[in-house]
């Protein structure tokens, strides 16, 4: 299969930056990766192409916060934000909630929300028979 520069790039991207599962009896892990991250790019290629987007908003329940993360000194309740997919004509069709990306970070540029889209357009993909 031949794949595009921006193809290419997206497989590594998630690769690097997205979970991950595999099944030992037929797979290695480095082959699961793989096929994650792939089924991943096919997703967000496939959400493009069809022309969905995403909205993001704060949520109205606050992500209780029990990280480990150093930068969180007080482990207040930080900022959660709802992902919504919508359809090209503007229906919702798929969403996430309850999503942190830290104490103080917003979604816009960061590496999880575009993984959290692709999660959720290959949710959409499969919905719709691909």
């Amino acid at each position: 299969m031949v794949e595009t520069v921006g193809r290419k790039g997206a497989v590594k991207f998630f690769r690097e930056q997205a979970g991950y599962s595999y099944d030992p009896k037929t797979q290695t892990e480095e082959e699961g990766r793989e096929e994650c991250a792939r089924e991943l790019a096919k997703a967000e290629q496939w959400e493009w192409d069809e022309g969905y987007t995403f909205d993001w908003e704060e949520d109205d329940i606050p992500f209780e916060c029990a990280c480990d993360n150093p930068d969180c000194e007080s482990h207040e309740p930080h900022t959660a934000y709802v992902c919504i997919m919508r359809t090209p004509a503007g229906a919702s069709c798929q969403s996430l909630c309850g999503i942190s990306f830290g104490p103080g970070v917003e979604p816009w540029g960061q590496a999880y929300k575009r993984v959290v889209e692709a999660e959720l357009a290959s949710e959409q993909m499969a919905d719709a028979g691909y």
